[in-house]
């Protein structure tokens, strides 16, 4: 039941049956009836930050796609002759000149002394894996941004945009955005397909605001260790509420409503 399929158009991936980890990371952070209606509501317009970010991954991972999926509009995005260019493009997203300017920039920097070559290098982009959860029997799903070599081993790498490259923030990052999780179920996962997982997790940070710049990240053993945990967990409950049909949101009995601790340590301080 497992299978890598290189090149599978991403609304085809979105389309296809399985457990992703975006559903994994949606699910630890709603009650089930807020994932649910997720699921059922996923066409929402993405914002301007998630366009550009789409944009930047396509530039970098997908060259040769970009044209056919982006443009860009330079005057006023409102009006007459803003929504008859939209109208002629109705097949690509159509960024701001400010967004366009900083996926030009992003382009520019990484080709400066082969930055981008350094560090995605003699593998592929967009490999999709598909195989069956050892333990639910439920498919699982992951799509690769990038699986080849750095530092002469096999990674899986994944390109993220950011507004800053400090290691606070991104260490947050990681954390809140539960891209540990991500990391795991993604070696995890093409370990399944083909016997035995990549080296490792790296991801490279692109920093959108001025000046723009790059770092890689490789995800280190112990964090893996706690995503690991945590979509295992996230998987099982996700897997019986889809069995039985059942996603309760808040309970219906009461709680204790307290001030938070910092609130209550400074009342009582004073």
């Amino acid at each position: 039941m497992s299978s890598r399929v290189p090149a599978m158009p991403a609304p085809d991936y979105f389309a296809a049956p399985g457990i992703s980890s975006t559903d994994l990371k949606q699910w630890v952070s709603m009650t089930p009836r807020e994932w649910r209606y997720w699921k059922n509501n996923r066409d929402t317009a993405p914002s301007e930050a998630m366009q550009l970010g789409s944009a930047i991954h396509c530039a970098v991972l997908e060259p040769d796609e970009y044209a056919d999926r982006f443009t860009h509009y330079d005057g006023r995005r409102a009006g007459k002759a803003f929504d008859e260019f939209k109208a002629r493009n109705a097949h690509r997203t159509v960024l701001s000149r400010k967004s366009q300017q900083t996926v030009d920039q992003t382009l520019d920097y990484l080709r400066e002394r082969d930055r981008l070559y350094n560090v995605i290098k003699n593998g592929e982009a967009e490999m999709s894996y598909f195989a069956a959860d050892p333990v639910h029997e439920r498919m699982r799903k992951a799509r690769a941004d990038w699986i080849g070599e750095l530092n002469g081993q096999r990674l899986l790498i994944d390109l993220k945009t950011t507004w800053s490259l400090d290691d606070r923030h991104i260490q947050k990052t990681l954390h809140d955005m539960n891209y540990h999780m991500q990391a795991a179920y993604y070696l995890d996962t093409v370990g399944l397909v083909e016997g035995e997982p990549p080296a490792g997790f790296a991801i490279l940070w692109i920093r959108t605001t001025p000046p723009v710049d790059m770092r890689v990240s490789i995800v280190g053993n112990a964090t893996l260790d706690v995503g690991r945990e945590k979509y295992q967990q996230a998987f099982g409950e996700l897997h019986q509420a889809i069995e039985r049909d059942d996603f309760p949101g808040y309970p219906a009995e009461p709680s204790l409503l307290e001030l938070p601790t910092w609130a209550l340590k400074a009342t009582t301080d004073d």
